[in-house]
């Protein structure tokens, strides 16, 4: 797989975590009482990295219930499109986290250093907010089958 072809799979990984957050996040408003949080992130490593789903319980509340909320929303998820401004949103945001990381010298060599070692080709620095653009919803909805 090309260096770029990785890097969009691995764009691609993280709107699924912001779909997953961002619609657990709405069943977190809808009934509060069963957590008190919910996150979700892709394990940032060379290889296949652990997609890792936590949740901190409401007291008194079980944690089947818990998870069956989880796993019912994965499911909605893989069933459902992504609304266009969910998409902006999570563009804006990977935009935003992209931007960040650059801000200083050591983001700047970490981020080199990463796409050097990760996908060959530290040049990706250049063109990480290009492709961040041209993820569509379709490139989200198939990264949920991964």
């Amino acid at each position: 797989m090309s260096a770029s072809a990785q890097m969009s799979k691995s764009i691609k990984v993280d709107f699924k975590e912001f779909k997953l957050k961002n619609g657990l996040r709405v069943l977190l408003v809808e009934d509060h009482t069963a957590w008190c949080g919910v996150f979700a992130f892709v394990n940032g490593m060379r290889g296949n990295g652990d997609y890792q789903i936590t949740a901190t319980v409401a007291l008194g509340k079980k944690i089947e219930d818990v998870e069956a909320a989880i796993n019912e929303e994965i499911s909605r998820i893989q069933r459902e499109p992504i609304a266009d401004w969910e998409l902006a949103k999570a563009k804006n945001s990977s935009r935003r986290s992209s931007i960040q990381s650059l801000q200083g010298s050591l983001g700047i060599a970490t981020r080199l250093s990463q796409f050097a070692v990760f996908y060959n080709d530290p040049n990706l620095i250049n063109s990480q907010l290009q492709k961040i653009a041209a993820v569509t919803k379709e490139d989200v909805q198939e990264s949920t089958s991964i």
